[in-house]
């Protein structure tokens, strides 16, 4: 019993971040119809920037998390201005998904020359002594990863049904050439959805970070797992990103729990297989 109350609370815990990865991954390719595998690298770089002002700049946590965020944003919109915007309206799905890979690379090889190679223990941004669920234990920065993940889904979800800016932003999903024709500036949405994208991605390294560790290429296995849950859920589905990626995680933790921890990365690529194989639209039937 204690085994599987640490199992179902790790995989609770990674499933959430794969969830809020996999939510960036969905919204871009809603509104753009492309699919940003740079979203790893977002991850990343919201992790350090918010590492180097806490350590580097001694600053409060929170401010340095305002600053991760708004910094990985920042990256958000300069992908759309130096990398997306080029390729014109009429550009090749794959042409795009290249353009995302290069950028990331980019990325992860500024990060190289700007932390190194080696990896850095991320601050927690709650601390103290681990809970107790059912004889497996919950350290304090897994129930904030947890608790925040579901606030963000919750808000994410609000914007997308209740606000203006989300209104237009399923327009712009729905029918682009429609949206436009009513007055929607399609390219300021996309732009918007790219910040937000980096945002998710900047929120889920500062979580995982104190728990996993970061280097400038961790990001690329977080976005890739994401990806997998996205295309789980069933890719172009806000719900089925989430649920995707809480069941990512728990495969994951049951698979490493029960089988063997070294094959964890595995079932990942096993599931992801299978989908592809048997259910390439997803468990929540995504119209793509």
């Amino acid at each position: 019993m204690q085994l599987f109350s640490q199992i179902i609370l790790s995989g609770l815990t990674i499933g959430s971040i794969y969830a809020l990865i996999a939510l960036g991954f969905t919204l871009i390719f809603n509104v753009s119809k492309i699919i940003n595998l740079a979203q790893g690298q977002f991850v990343m770089i919201g992790a350090m920037v918010y590492f180097s002002f806490v350590t580097s700049f001694d600053l409060p946590l929170l401010i340095s998390l305002l600053f991760g965020l708004i910094i990985t944003a920042i990256v958000g919109w300069l992908m759309v201005k130096v990398a997306i915007d080029p390729l014109g309206s009429k550009y090749s799905p794959i042409f795009a998904i290249i353009v995302t890979i290069a950028f990331g690379e980019i990325l992860q090889g500024l990060a190289l020359l700007v932390w190194g190679k080696s990896y850095v223990g991320i601050p927690a941004i709650l601390q103290g002594d681990s809970i107790n669920i059912f004889g497996g234990n919950l350290e304090p920065q897994a129930l904030m990863i947890m608790v925040v993940s579901l606030i963000v889904c919750i808000l994410f979800t609000l914007l997308m049904n209740k606000t203006n800016i989300g209104k237009t932003m399923v327009a712009a999903s729905s029918d682009s050439y429609a949206a436009g024709l009513m007055g929607i500036n399609v390219k300021k949405i996309i732009v918007f959805s790219f910040m937000i994208s980096a945002a998710l991605g900047a929120i889920a390294g500062i979580l995982v970070g104190p728990i996993t560790m970061m280097d400038y290429h961790q990001g690329t296995f977080l976005g890739i797992k994401g990806f997998i849950a996205a295309l789980l859920g069933g890719m172009g589905s806000y719900p089925g990103a989430i649920v995707g990626g809480l069941l990512i995680g728990l495969l994951e933790s049951f698979g490493g729990g029960y089988i063997s921890s070294l094959m964890k990365d595995a079932f990942a690529f096993a599931i992801l297989l299978l989908v592809l194989l048997y259910k390439p639209r997803g468990l929540m039937k995504s119209k793509v």
